[in-house]
């Protein structure tokens, strides 16, 4: 006789539960629709822009992976007054500050990096670096992080949680050099698959958009973009 009358309680507590997470869903949306953030130039405007979860950008080697990032944070410090976190384990600083500089200055980032340039715009370009690092975060390999290792990529994006609002995007350069775990028998595909099953979760908590660069083989190894994804064709 009483199996009804729990199974009431236990639907309005439900319908309740229910209600509060779809606030709670809401109130996250709200925020994520306002920190949409434009991508790279105006020719992508009502087309595509940076929203909460995971943009997945893949290329060759050499094909202009680290040139679109630093187009996005270039476009990310330009139209929000927030931070950029990047997490990179191959570029250095100095590249990426320089690359970013350049493109807000419009001059050429490979005649900086080469010093064919007049003095008078190196300086230019050096004075821009010293004005964005103060909303520009880049974390290396080093200074107690190890931006190979899976676990430490992971602290890095819990930790940017708490303070998530002070920030407009989140970049990651490159996915594949994620190579390395706590758990040492983890081979590489598993730590890729790891990762993704992480990136799911985060993405539903996450109000910051969150870009990966990615490697990816020619198209003479296969005409399948997932094929072609290195260590993990899953990801």
């Amino acid at each position: 006789p009483d199996a009804p009358i729990v199974g009431k309680k236990l639907i309005k507590s439900t319908a309740q539960q229910t209600e509060e997470m779809f606030w709670a869903d809401r109130k996250v949306q709200l925020i994520r629709n306002q920190n949409r953030v434009p991508f790279i130039c105006d020719a992508f405007i009502g087309r595509f822009e940076l929203t909460s979860g995971t943009t997945f950008i893949a290329g060759p080697s050499g094909r202009g992976k680290s040139t679109a990032s630093a187009n996005i944070i270039a476009r990310a410090l330009e139209k929000t007054d927030k931070s950029v976190l990047v997490i990179v384990n191959e570029e250095t600083v100095g590249s990426v500050l320089g690359r970013v500089a350049c493109i807000r200055l419009r001059m050429s980032y490979n005649a900086y990096h080469k010093s064919h340039m007049h003095e008078s715009d190196i300086n230019k370009v050096e004075q821009e670096i010293v004005k964005i690092c103060g909303r520009l975060t880049i974390v290396p390999g080093g200074n107690g992080w190890n931006t190979h290792s899976l676990e430490d990529i992971i602290r890095i994006l819990q930790n940017l949680m708490d303070d998530a609002q002070d920030f407009s995007v989140v970049i990651i350069d490159y996915l594949q050099a994620i190579t390395e775990s706590e758990n040492e028998t983890k081979e590489k595909f598993q730590i890729s698959k790891d990762f993704g099953k992480f990136l799911i979760g985060y993405a539903q908590k996450s109000i910051v958009p969150l870009v990966i660069f990615a490697q990816i083989k020619s198209k003479s190894n296969s005409p399948e973009f997932g094929e072609r994804i290195q260590n993990d064709k899953t990801f």
